[in-house]
């Protein structure tokens, strides 16, 4: 068994004057939550020590890539107990983030498609087995079906067991604006091929997510980015967050410095399950609201349930399991521990990871604007599980 709890690392920053961080870490520690403490020592033997070590790990990755910025929290219960943020979100510019800074999450996009699907089927608008060829009919023209094929369903998509391909064989099938996102992911069904039987074993599938989020807007008759504003963004205080930049959203992105793809790109059919923006504040929120620590009734504990639990297993063994939910991937030991979380990293240059120990009640966040060489999904999920360590030590 691995000495911490592994995850999905797809994960992939140079210091400013003191005056700056000090300024901008007290505005984030200011907006990111309404009552932020520091770690206590005293309840908590060791949080403190074990946050200064993650400071310092980020602070010398930020150093080592020398462009670019992270920004973290770690939450507990309802707080936030420590942020802080590395480098430029403008290099040239010598722009450090704020509590305003926009990052591109990646897959944590699918996160949130699971959690709005979620209060679909609780609202009664759809059901997890139903046929996704109600609503999306073009369906039908995937490449290779196998023969005695059941109909892919809702949850089929979203637990990534439909048998499709990740990518559909297309041409520029990630680029395209907002505007297009629909025709892209039609146009991009023949393209896709299924290699196994729908509800057969996991396999991860990007495009699947696009037909899924295709689906959802079909079914509700609505836009998807209004959709998730509807059904998440609004009642989640995610204020910044949305699939498409305002002019002063665009003003708010940081940079990309992982390769030099513009804004303008767009995602192409990839905005259900990567195409989201948000702010660091605006993910400890979706992490509050995993860890059922905030935002109360916004799903029952039945619906919830139907997101954190394993709807598909990856891997088992006597020590643990590992599995993936409605959008998220989940987690548990033999010691009764649960874990929910997701990461996120996208060709123009960003990664995200969101990491939540449901028995804890703690959570880690962490953006970037450079992919970097360093594996930020695994120093969020190291110290998170030291965190929680310490605290069913005490």
């Amino acid at each position: 068994m691995a000495t911490f709890h592994p995850g999905d690392k797809t994960g992939k920053g140079t210091t400013h004057t003191d005056m700056v961080k000090t300024i901008t870490v007290a505005l984030l520690m200011y907006l990111i939550a309404p009552e932020v403490v520091h770690a206590q020592t005293g309840e908590h033997p060791g949080r403190a020590s074990i946050l200064a070590e993650l400071e310092r790990k980020l602070e010398e990755n930020a150093k080592k890539e020398s462009v670019g910025s992270i920004t973290a929290a770690v939450i507990a219960g309802e707080q936030v107990i420590w942020t802080k943020q590395f480098g430029w979100v403008d290099r040239e510019k010598k722009v450090p983030p704020s509590p305003e800074t926009l990052y591109l999450i990646g897959s944590i996009s699918k996160s949130v498609t699971g959690v709005a699907l979620a209060r679909l089927v609780e609202k009664g608008v759809l059901h997890l087995d139903d046929p996704v060829e109600k609503y999306v009919p073009e369906i039908k023209g995937l490449k290779n079906q196998l023969p005695g094929s059941p109909p892919i369903t809702f949850r089929h998509l979203a637990t990534h067991t439909a048998g499709l391909d990740n990518e559909p064989e297309m041409p520029e099938a990630a680029k395209g604006p907002f505007e297009a996102w629909e025709s892209k992911v039609v146009a991009a069904i023949p393209a896709t091929s299924c290699r196994k039987r729908p509800g057969e074993q996991y396999s991860y599938s990007n495009i699947g997510y696009g037909i899924l989020g295709l689906a959802m807007s079909r079914a509700t008759r609505q836009p998807f980015d209004q959709l998730l504003q509807k059904t998440v963004f609004v009642p989640l205080a995610m204020k910044n967050s949305g699939l498409v930049l305002s002019a002063e959203g665009v003003k708010n992105l940081a940079v990309s410095y992982a390769n030099t793809r513009p804004y303008g790109q767009g995602r192409g059919y990839k905005y259900p399950n990567g195409g989201v923006y948000a702010t660091l504040g605006d993910l400890v929120n979706f992490a509050k609201a995993q860890m059922h620590t905030g935002f109360a009734g916004f799903l029952a504990g039945a619906t919830w349930e139907k997101v954190q639990d394993f709807q598909a297993t990856t891997n088992e063994s006597d020590d643990e399991k590992y599995g993936y939910g409605l959008g998220m991937s989940v987690w548990t030991d033999k010691k009764g521990r649960k874990w929910v979380y997701h990461n996120g990293i996208v060709a123009p240059g960003y990664s995200a990871s969101l990491y939540c120990d449901l028995s804890a009640k703690m959570g880690i966040v962490i953006l970037r604007n450079d992919s970097g060489s360093d594996d930020v999904a695994g120093i969020a999920d190291e110290f998170l599980y030291k965190l929680t360590e310490a605290k069913n030590k005490k």
